[in-house]
């Protein structure tokens, strides 16, 4: 197969496309994978794909403040959304309360003992705005640590397989100089 590297305009997809991908292989495979692009590159080659791959690491070590601050950056949703919630059982609750004050203004002539004003506040049952707060409350945070994690995992995702080609380009540079060495002591004992 011609060697096509020179005009790849990503190591990564060059590799994938010429190699396949190293999700899911075992050692085996990755030994084979390095045998295949040793036989096919020059160490050159090798070393200027380390260096690209090195360089998009970083690259995406450094970009963004959302990749480097992720957990600190939804960690400030927790507060916010829980005060929001607090505020809107709030309202909710003062809104009851207005109501209830309201309707004892109205009917002040039909209470007339403290045994009817006990039932109308017994009657009032708050229980249930409560609960769906709660459940709302918590329904949200639950969302927000699953955001959490799929964008955690949506960041690392792409530097991990740059990783993983990085060592096997590394790998791939280490069998090839231990290949000219030993066909230098090979020469040198003839």
């Amino acid at each position: 197969m011609k060697n096509n590297f020179k005009y790849a305009k990503s190591v990564i997809k060059y590799l994938e496309k010429r190699y396949g991908r190293l999700k899911g292989n075992t050692i085996a495979d990755d030994v084979q994978y390095i045998k295949d692009i040793v036989n096919d590159h020059t160490t050159e080659d090798l070393q200027m794909m380390s260096r690209r791959i090195n360089a998009a690491i970083s690259y995406k070590k450094d970009t963004g403040y959302l990749d480097n601050h992720i957990v600190m950056y939804l960690g400030l949703l927790i507060p916010v959304f829980t005060s929001m919630g607090i505020t809107i059982f709030n309202i909710v609750t003062n809104y009851n309360l207005a109501f209830l004050n309201n309707f004892l203004k109205i009917n002040e002539n039909q209470i007339k003992d403290a045994d009817n004003l006990s039932d109308i506040f017994t009657s009032i049952d708050l229980s249930a705005p409560v609960n769906k707060w709660v459940y709302l409350i918590c329904l949200i945070l639950l969302l927000i640590f699953i955001a959490m994690a799929i964008v955690v995992r949506s960041i690392k995702k792409p530097i991990d397989n740059l990783y993983c080609y990085s060592v096997i380009i590394e790998e791939a540079i280490e069998q090839k100089k231990y290949i000219k060495r030993k066909r230098k002591r090979h020469l040198g004992k003839r």
